[in-house]
């Protein structure tokens, strides 16, 4: 969409269809998942060629993608439990495990420091993985087993932020540092996805309960 002009273009993805989530990498890319085709791909936004990866053998419904410091975009294949790295010259996959093999995640953050974060949300766990170890290490989320995380991202200050969809909604930090929990805030409705605002440090949300949210 042009904003300026009101022009809307179509690009069609070919075998990715059901694009689910997407993040600009910087260098004029667009990646997305497709979680219904067991896709990842990658949108030249200049040239509007649409390059396409499988990122398993068996259906993996790819959900949320992140790219890290060194431009590398991470995916969380929410049927398994595994997160992949793409690397964006060779489109070659790398395949990190989660702490368990029932790990479920849907969103994924990645802080100054390397680590990948996910919400675990089969087993309510706040995740990390070392990818340059593999070691992973895991939390349980303030509302137990049943907390089902969902929507996951990181501030200015590295916290990470996400929020619980079981049967009590709130939304949760979790301060990376001291590896501790520092806020657990009711909320109305399921919060799917999340933004952080670094200009006004502000973080944006919606909820299935017919809200916007924000919290500073």
């Amino acid at each position: 969409l042009d904003p300026a002009r009101g022009e809307l273009r179509v690009i069609m993805t070919g075998e990715a269809k059901d694009p689910h989530t997407h993040v600009f990498d910087g260098k004029g890319n667009m990646w997305f998942t497709s979680q219904a085709w067991n896709r990842i791909g990658r949108l030249n936004l200049k040239t509007e060629k649409v390059d396409l990866i499988t990122p398993s053998d068996q259906p993996s419904n790819p959900y949320g993608i992140v790219i890290d410091k060194d431009g590398n975009p991470w995916a969380a294949l929410l049927r398994t439990n595994t997160v992949v790295r793409i690397d964006p010259n060779t489109l070659a996959v790398t395949k990190f495990q989660q702490a368990h093999e029932a790990s479920r995640s849907r969103r994924l953050a990645v802080t100054d420091d390397g680590m990948i974060w996910y919400g675990d949300e089969a087993r309510g766990f706040l995740g990390r993985i070392n990818p340059a170890t593999g070691e992973t290490k895991e939390w349980q989320a303030p509302g137990g087993a049943g907390a089902r995380p969902y929507a996951l991202t990181k501030d200015d200050q590295g916290r990470i932020w996400f929020s619980e969809t079981g049967p009590v909604k709130q939304l949760v930090g979790f301060d990376t540092k001291t590896e501790k929990f520092i806020a657990v805030i009711p909320v109305s409705g399921n919060i799917r996805h999340m933004q952080y605002h670094p200009p006004t440090k502000a973080m944006w949300f919606g909820t299935d309960a017919n809200k916007i949210g924000r919290i500073i």
